[in-house]
């Protein structure tokens, strides 16, 4: 999307805008509403009775249904209970919101329920109990609710704050009351700051109490309270990053060099703080994380679960999500300034397809999914993601309707930050151990001894400089680290520390587009000596993100580290409609040049006319017919297969079905499907037609079916009547498109869908085999019974059918195919 000329200074093409063209796509990108609905999150309610109050609680998880996935079960936290403090103010606070942006009396309400239920959870000492289970008794011994000051009583404290300013002109006698609960609960917390100034020293804990402590001051506005906020908001501030990949985040505390994704609420509450108490220093260090980390992760890695020296993807979650939208809002309310606007808008589109698998993760009715793992979706909602995510679309109400076409855009381009474990790379000769451990990055780590070396490649969308980072723990001395980036030696002397570090080991190297080699070798010669790596990180010095509305209208979203001016360019394929620049610090400018740490937003709309047909015959692989049966024909699919997913009960070496992430999961046990297998064939009855799948030969740990990555397979020409498919998913059901091609040119889309292996059939589906049990990944029979299916696709018999394109679902698996003529 960018074009860079001599000098290192981008150079843009004088563009001409015609104005009826940018009012057509104005209207074409900015129509609709905000998609929030409040209906799922309703299901999750439970009125009740505790300490002689109608109170108002959330369930906590809610999954589908197993017999009907459609619907929706609530059910409680096993050991813990079915609702919570926690969960109970996120929807008080939204049910508040929602009732300052629109006065309608029903949200008071429900936040009056939530309220009551909140007073309810409180001590005497101003301490929250947490979680409350089905027989409507409270939880008062679990690790994750006694009575404490904690995650739930701060955000009690915020609730309960908040819900006294909002009633102080409608019932004041309600206002008073929830006034004293929320001073109870404030000297509470007061008593647990540290010599930091922080709760419990932690500062992701602090930003919530200055949430709460901002709507206390505007009731109660003491010299005590402004005291206690200068000391909270200070604490947070030390623990601010300057430098490096976390360059702008709020660390866990002054000594905890760790970043929780999905509780780092600095920036909402700095900008509201500052707004609230005057204090401009505290919305300047909430501008700076939005316009130096926040960037990372809105146009590039995502909301990742957590960094603590190493990036811990996933799962992404709707929490993680939400304080930052909720950030960028507050900041939008404080400055005036439109970035803010622009970037939320930009995050929140992750719950509409703009993420790594392109998936929704919100639904029509207001389900928030629990989590976004690298190849598959959690889709329980229950109410925390539920109600994060209903806060998101809650605060795009707030805001100018910048991007709200594009809120529920695909994303189409992306050159961004590359996450490379070092646990999926080649070891070559030896010397490298992989070690699990959950604690870091995503659940791996290397142990490299001297003279080891570690190799892979990465690939790049667009040529440009970037910088390298080596997530690395070192406790040995001497020795250095020997890096290759596409021949080039680089060298680089690691410190010693004691905990995993992201540090910096080549600093603007230019990379071209495409694939590039790359090696790490550990050098000592010191023969007992040995390092710790977990993943090499590439950033570029500019991320650049494209979505694309309907095909035609679309997005462009640059941010510039780079010391060198970006200009914007016309060698987009469409019409530039609307370009805006902004400075480092929120201001739009009057440019055709995006500065260093500046962003730059590109409206533009697709030239249709420069499309063209896809020439299918030289990109589809061939495959024979590998047996016959009367008018069927069995596709030969071993040459595509990728996956083991089946294992001998007997065998100490696992297969790996269902973690596409790791080196070992779940399996089919061979010994009950061998049993029905005559001659490689396994033949199944459907609608009366017995039609034979080849499987051949089963083995242990042997790749025996295909994950679908989008593959394109040509087949001998022909007119076939019925296409069948023999396979199943994991991580719950998917249907996808599947594409036919003929010879004449032409090709039709067609569903396919495969059920949860341990679920029921899909409408159309078929139970093909059922298992009597299933493998873990440490080899240990399972209790359920894993299934097998068949889905069958109708062929236009009229043409010769010669491709076949599957989807990229890496979820779905497919064992063998048969057409039938």
């Amino acid at each position: 999307m960018l074009i860079c000329a001599e000098g290192g200074v981008f150079i843009l093409k004088k563009i001409a805008v015609f104005v009826f063209l940018f009012i057509l796509c104005a209207f074409l990108a900015f129509g609709g509403a905000i998609p929030l609905s409040l209906s799922h999150l309703n299901s999750l309610k439970w009125n009740f009775t505790l300490n002689s109050r109608n109170v108002t609680a959330w369930w906590v998880y809610s999954e589908p249904s197993l017999k009907n996935p459609d619907e929706y079960i609530n059910i409680a936290a096993q050991n813990e209970g079915a609702v919570c403090v926690d969960d109970a103010a996120r929807a008080v606070i939204l049910y508040l919101q929602l009732y300052n942006e629109t006065k309608d009396l029903k949200y008071l309400n429900d936040a009056r329920g939530g309220l009551e239920f909140l007073m309810a959870m409180e001590g005497n000492d101003g301490e929250f109990y947490n979680f409350v289970f089905p027989d409507s008794k409270i939880n008062k011994y679990g690790s994750t609710s006694f009575k404490s000051v904690s995650w739930w009583t701060v955000r009690g404290f915020w609730a309960l704050s908040m819900g006294a300013e909002v009633f102080r002109n409608i019932d004041k006698k309600y206002s008073d009351e929830l006034l004293n609960h929320a001073v109870s609960a404030y000297n509470a917390i007061k008593s647990s700051l540290q010599k930091n100034g922080l709760v419990q020293g932690y500062s992701d804990m602090s930003s919530v109490f200055l949430m709460g402590l901002s709507y206390l001051y505007t009731l109660e506005p003491t010299i005590g309270i402004m005291s206690t906020a200068e000391e909270v908001a200070n604490g947070i501030l030390s623990t601010q990053s300057k430098t490096g990949f976390m360059n702008g985040a709020f660390f866990t505390s002054d000594e905890m060099y760790y970043w929780n994704g999905w509780g780092a609420r600095e920036v909402q509450a700095l900008a509201l703080a500052g707004k609230i108490f005057g204090r401009e220093e505290w919305i300047k260090a909430a501008e700076y994380t939005a316009t130096h980390f926040y960037p990372k992760l809105i146009l590039s890695i995502g909301p990742v679960y957590s960094i603590n020296g190493s990036i811990t993807e996933y799962p992404e979650i709707s929490y993680a999500d939400e304080v930052m939208v909720s950030g960028l809002t507050q900041l939008y309310l404080s400055t005036g300034k439109k970035l803010y606007a622009d970037l939320a808008y930009i995050a929140a589109s992750w719950y509409f397809h703009n993420n790594n698998l392109g998936e929704l993760m919100y639904s029509s009715d207001g389900k928030g999914f629990d989590g976004l793992e690298e190849y598959f979706r959690n889709i329980d909602s229950g109410a925390e993601s539920t109600i994060c995510a209903d806060l998101t679309l809650a605060d795009l109400m707030e805001l100018p309707d910048s991007f709200q076409g594009f809120l529920e855009a695909k994303r189409v381009f992306e050159s961004g930050i590359i996450v490379l474990d070092s646990s999926k790379m080649n070891s070559g000769l030896g010397g490298v151990d992989v070690v699990q451990d959950e604690t870091v990055g995503n659940g791996t780590y290397s142990i490299m001894k001297s003279y080891s070396a570690l190799s892979s490649a990465i690939e790049v969308k667009k040529a440009g400089e970037y910088n390298v980072y080596l997530s690395y723990r070192n406790s040995d001395s001497g020795g250095k680290i020997k890096m290759y980036l596409g021949g080039t030696e680089y060298n680089f002397v690691p410190k010693i520390n004691h905990s995993f570090e992201l540090e910096r080991i080549i600093s603007n190297v230019k990379i071209p587009a495409g694939k590039t080699n790359v090696v790490i070798e550990y050098v000592n010669d010191a023969g007992s000596a040995k390092i710790e790596v977990a993943q090499l990180i590439v950033v570029p010095d500019v991320i650049e993100q494209t979505v694309s509305e309907d095909d035609v209208h679309y997005l462009t979203a640059v941010f510039n580290e780079s010391p060198m001016l970006l200009n914007l360019s016309e060698t987009i394929d469409g019409t530039v409609v609307k370009a805006m620049v902004y400075s480092e610090n929120g201001i739009l400018l009057n440019e055709s040049f995006i500065p260093q740490d500046g962003f730059g937003f590109i409206e533009w709309i697709g030239n249709s006319i420069a499309k063209t047909k896809r020439e299918i015959a030289t990109e589809f692989r061939k495959v024979s017919f590998v047996a016959t049966s009367g008018n069927f024909l069995m596709v030969s699919l071993s040459g595509f297969f990728n996956n083991s997913g089946m294992a001998s009960e007997s065998s100490s070496v696992p297969a790996n079905f269902d973690n596409p992430s790791g080196n070992a999961g779940g399996a089919y046990p061979i010994g009950p499907l061998r049993s029905v297998i005559n001659n490689g064939l396994l033949t199944v009855t459907i609608d009366n037609v017995r039609v034979p799948f080849y499987i051949g030969t089963l083995r242990s740990n042997t790749p025996d079916n295909m994950t679908f990555r989008g593959q394109r397979i040509g087949i001998p020409p022909g007119k076939y009547k019925d296409l069948f498919l023999l396979g199943s998913s994991d991580h719950g059901n998917y249907i996808r498109i599947l594409k036919l091609y003929y010879s004449d040119g032409s090709s039709e889309d067609a569903s396919v869908g495969f059920a949860d292996w341990y679920l029921e059939p899909l409408p159309g589906e078929w139970i093909t085999f059922t298992f009597p049990y299933g493998l873990t990944s440490q080899m240990q029979m399972e209790s359920g019974n894993p299934k097998l299916y068949v889905q069958m696709i109708m062929i236009n018999d009229s043409k010769n059918l010669i491709g076949i394109e599957f989807p990229s679902q890496i979820t779905m698996h497919l064992f063998a195919a048969t057409l039938m003529r």
